[in-house]
């Protein structure tokens, strides 16, 4: 099934998180042609309808008829924040540019699978120090209850 609308608004949701379809494609698990036909107005499966929205930002309900939904945050233009941008240059690099081509495909593996490790590795510590902080916030309140 076609439709262009479906299309414009994927392709919106790309380009207002300044990425190629190449690394689009990479987010979402698919082939950077796929990211191409949907851009084109072929519809996705669900599953792949259902990460381009969660990944851009928007709803499916958006994504399939430009409807707004009262409830949900939606941005006709997805933002990606600046530290976020930054954070996905460092993790899906353009493959395609001159540092890149240069590297044996082994290495951009090695990337690959380094970049994972560090994903993780940052997920586990940001989550402890949440949970630290979320306790030092408790402590403070117990303390300040205690004196009053």
């Amino acid at each position: 099934m076609r439709d262009a609308s479906i299309g414009h608004r994927i392709r919106s949701v790309r380009k207002g998180l300044k990425i190629t379809q190449a690394q689009f494609g990479r987010t979402l698990g698919i082939i950077p042609l796929s990211v191409a036909r949907y851009e084109a107005g072929r519809v996705p499966r669900a599953d792949v309808l259902e990460r381009i929205a969660r990944f851009g930002g928007v709803t499916t309900s958006w994504l399939l008829y430009g409807e707004r939904n009262s409830d949900a945050l939606l941005q006709t233009e997805p933002v990606i924040s600046e530290m976020a941008q930054k954070v996905l240059e460092i993790v899906q690099p353009d493959w395609t540019s001159a540092p890149w081509v240069r590297l044996p495909a082994r290495y951009r593996k090695r990337y690959e699978e380094r970049v994972k490790d560090s994903i993780a590795r940052l997920k586990r510590e940001l989550k402890d120090y949440r949970n630290l902080l979320e306790m030092k916030s408790r402590a403070g309140r117990i303390g300040r209850a205690s004196r009053q």
